[in-house]
């Protein structure tokens, strides 16, 4: 009976600790693409980075998902599913916006930069934020 919760215990531990690898390791890759992509030289090599940035952003959005999930079943699920779409909607809200004046104020490579930015902050603070769950 003991051995068995243990195992439980250990297999969820192992779990979270999966997706909050997932979720730190995919955003640095999608960061790293960002910058990639004012460098490719034709259409093909456009086309591959989008491609593995798609992937690794298909990657990410599960896992989150479920760690939310998991902090809802603490926190109340309304309120942390609420707090997690709307950081969501002000990102697509702000980001066209916040880019186009980039864009506007630099030039057009300068906006990948400043997302590959955000992407690496935003990574450390998951990071920081998640540091309870790795002990």
């Amino acid at each position: 009976m003991h051995s068995g919760f243990l195992l439980k215990s250990t297999l969820m531990v192992l779990s979270v600790l999966r997706r909050i690898l997932l979720s730190s390791s995919t955003p640095i890759v999608f960061s790293m693409l960002l910058v990639a992509i004012p460098l490719t030289n034709n259409f093909g090599q456009l086309l591959v980075v989008l491609l593995i940035q798609g992937l690794s952003g298909a990657l990410v959005m599960p896992a989150a998902s479920a760690l939310t999930v998991n902090e809802g079943r603490k926190y109340g699920m309304g309120s942390t599913m609420g707090l997690f779409f709307l950081a969501m909607g002000i990102g697509m809200t702000l980001g066209p916006i916040i880019s186009g004046g980039i864009a506007d104020w630099v030039n057009l490579d300068s906006v990948f930069y400043f997302g590959a930015i955000m992407g690496l902050i935003g990574t450390v603070l998951f990071a920081w934020f998640t540091r309870q769950y790795r002990g």
